[in-house]
């Protein structure tokens, strides 16, 4: 059976299960956020048994054919005392952590511990560099003189987040985005603001376009944005504007793809998404690699046959 664990509010969860039903394959969906306001958990580590009731659906350890760990909660759990709210937040995250990693590999699609250290920035980058891809100049710094040597190198500057997308909590306390953003070289900000916090700056690139590659197992889904149509995604495709912003199929030269796939099996990983530009000059940028990615857009706007991939990758393993 497949288990798909995720929480409440997941479209991409319900778009699989739709296609799992018109299949006719067997799989449960187990919300973890609802476990704890509805349902109960009980593991046993020694002898290798758990339960999980959300409320609506049972799982049990025996029925597991394949995990696909789609999501995990980690926002944080509000209570009247702040503190029982972390430690709240704490123990639940630690559980889900802690008990996806003691299940044996070959029954998850992707563990907890390759998918997040597939999520290292840092270690995307090493890796990119190590397998000749190439990649943005970049610093990740809290110095206010390496930031201003820094950007004094270059004559474009952008600034992400470590945690990237949707991983921030604004000033006012609600769940917030902070788009990637181009740095005004000739304004010099206050020190004591670049000190609060470790930054990424990179060499802007220039692009002429960008690309969402998918891959599944050994296949590999290539996706073409055209980024620049627009000016409101020229920085950052993420801010959206499907209007003016093409979604095409397009093909990857074979040593590119080839890297890719050494890139997964160097984090084993089985389910991610690259983001790469393509210059004016045809220079493929490597930028990042998101596991167990958002795809569903793409497959919309393509026709890429991702899903039917993903499900597949997951029905072999429960016949392993």
């Amino acid at each position: 059976m497949i288990v798909i664990l995720t929480c409440k509010e997941d479209a991409s969860a319900d778009y699989v299960i739709k296609k799992l039903i018109e299949r006719r394959l067997a799989f449960k969906r187990i919300n973890l956020d609802e476990v704890r306001k509805s349902g109960f958990t009980t593991s046993r580590p020694v002898g290798n048994q758990w339960e999980f009731d959300d409320g609506q659906t049972r799982l049990s350890s025996d029925e597991i054919g394949v995990i696909w760990q789609r999501r995990i909660p980690r926002r944080q759990i509000m209570h009247n005392d702040p503190t029982i709210g972390r430690y709240l937040t704490q123990e639940w995250r630690l559980y889900w952590e802690w008990w996806l990693n003691q299940i044996p590999s070959e029954k998850v699609l992707d563990t907890e511990s390759s998918i997040k250290s597939a999520s290292n920035k840092m270690l995307q980058l090493k890796v990119a560099a190590r397998l000749g891809l190439k990649v943005p100049d970049t610093v990740i710094t809290s110095n206010p003189d390496e930031y201003t040597s820094f950007i004094q190198r270059h004559k474009a500057v952008i600034a992400k987040t470590l945690g990237g997308f949707g991983q921030i909590i604004e000033e006012n306390k609600s769940f917030g985005t902070i788009f990637t953003t181009r740095i005004d070289v000739g304004n010099n900000p206050d020190p004591s603001s670049i000190r609060m916090v470790p930054i990424i700056i990179q060499e802007e690139i220039k692009k002429s376009y960008e690309l969402r590659i998918t891959v599944v197992d050994n296949t590999i889904f290539p996706c073409k944005i055209e980024s620049q149509n627009s000016p409101k995604t020229q920085l950052d495709w993420r801010r959206y504007d499907f209007d003016r912003v093409p979604h095409s199929r397009v093909e990857l030269p074979t040593n590119i793809s080839a890297k890719l796939l050494m890139f997964m099996k160097s984090f084993g990983i089985h389910f991610a998404a690259f983001d790469f530009a393509v210059t004016p000059d045809d220079e493929y940028v490597f930028f990042e690699m998101n596991p167990n990615s958002q795809w569903v857009w793409i497959e919309h706007y393509t026709d890429l046959k991702i899903t039917d991939e993903l499900i597949e990758a997951l029905h072999k393993r429960c016949r392993l």
